[in-house]
């Protein structure tokens, strides 16, 4: 088994920058406890050890009303090995989440980590159920799941 990146925290400053920044028109999110939020982040684990994706876990509770998305900071970053990058699907979790997508792609490379946010990695997630019904996130559950791919080049790049 090749190891080939590290999830870490992000810092609180910076976690604190992007929550107030995504949520600066929720009154409920702004008044939330952000070291509180920032102290229960979970780094992503894998379920098991045939388990090829990393479980990412939502640092907050949210509610998503039909057709409503939200774009959660996890207050994680990953450093990934050149030649590899982490891509982000769904969390594979039935019942009352299903319905819930990630609105895009999801792919993290080596560059990523050292961005102006320092490789914060926030998604965007959308209640896509048919059915008017709204969808619960509660705060630890999984939102993502993340596999690192190896990526390759054109020849003459």
């Amino acid at each position: 088994m090749k190891r080939i990146g590290r999830f870490d925290k992000i810092g609180l400053e910076q976690f604190r920058n992007d929550w107030e920044e995504l949520f600066a028109g929720s009154v409920m999110m702004r008044n939330m406890d952000i070291e509180k939020i920032y102290a229960s982040i979970k780094l992503p684990e894998r379920e098991n050890k045939d388990s090829a994706g990393y479980d990412f876990f939502s640092p907050a509770a949210f509610t998503l009303m039909p057709g409503e998305s939200i774009r959660i900071p996890t207050g994680i970053r990953a450093d990934i090995r050149s030649g590899w990058a982490l891509s982000l699907y769904p969390a594979d979790v039935p019942g009352p989440w299903s319905g819930i997508r990630l609105s895009g792609a999801g792919i993290i490379d080596g560059s990523y980590s050292h961005s102006e946010n320092g490789g914060h990695i926030c998604v965007k997630l959308v209640n896509g159920t048919e059915e008017a019904r709204m969808r619960s996130i509660e705060c630890g559950s999984r939102i993502l799941k993340g596999i690192f791919l190896r990526h390759g080049f054109t020849y003459d790049d």
